[in-house]
């Protein structure tokens, strides 16, 4: 696993921004990772999902490679913020993949 280090400080409020680039297979790869943790309260996490593939679109090449990621699937359903049918349901919209993590803080 590549250890991510911040490229800046939150730049919007309570969104988390990184960049990373790795070679992988002898090419070299731009990660870009969005954290919007706490989000919800100013907007909803779907709008903040649109929101960010809109500007992905606009602004990236057109081989860029999106996936969706949904954490706390440890969470029972009913207590998470995104079920995992309503994550599916919304990378099944923009054509991207959709995966669930844990995310553990020991």
């Amino acid at each position: 696993m590549v250890p991510l280090r911040p490229a800046l400080s939150p730049p919007l409020g309570a969104i988390d921004f990184k960049i990373r680039t790795i070679e992988l297979d002898g090419k070299r790869i731009k990660l870009q990772i969005w954290d919007t943790a706490g989000q919800e309260r100013f907007r909803t996490i779907t709008t903040d999902i649109r929101n960010w593939i809109r500007n992905i679109e606009q602004h990236a090449s057109d081989n860029v490679n999106k996936i969706l990621v949904g954490n706390k699937a440890d969470m029972d359903e009913s207590k998470r913020a995104v079920p995992t049918s309503k994550g599916q349901a919304l990378a099944d919209e923009y054509g991207i993949k959709f995966f669930e993590t844990v995310s553990d803080a020991c």
